[in-house]
């Protein structure tokens, strides 16, 4: 009896969303940190999450790496432009469909041909 009713009031402090974007069009975003990082602020923006920090490392010669700090938690991004390829980490502590629309968002302004992801409740209790 209890573990059936703990099972119907289970809550989760967080939803993770985890992305392999390939084959994106867009090129010149996984190229250019400082693209990256804007393409991933419209991103987070369009799906209704609140930017407070953000911080990108340029590699030679291409390819970057990213991290939008939110008020909802995070989104990072690391890129491998030789490959057309960027893989993603989206964590929110609010409604989980924003970290989808995130996704949906970046994966649409890169034009990735392919999204591979994986979604993961956090903090589950109850």
């Amino acid at each position: 009896m209890h573990e059936k009713l703990t099972k119907q009031f289970r809550f989760e402090l967080g939803h993770h969303v985890m992305a392999e974007l390939s084959q994106c069009a867009n090129v010149e975003i996984l190229s250019q940190s400082v693209l990256l990082l804007r393409a991933m602020t419209t991103a987070a923006e369009e799906a209704g999450l609140t930017v407070v920090h953000c911080q990108h490392y340029q590699f030679e010669p291409v390819g970057g790496s990213a991290v939008l700090l939110l008020s909802e938690s995070h989104f990072s991004a690391h890129t491998w432009p030789e490959q057309a390829t960027v893989a993603i980490d989206v964590f929110t502590c609010s409604d989980p469909t924003k970290a989808m629309n995130c996704v949906r968002v970046f994966s649409e302004i890169l034009k990735a041909q392919s999204v591979q992801l994986q979604q993961i409740p956090r903090g589950i209790y109850g």
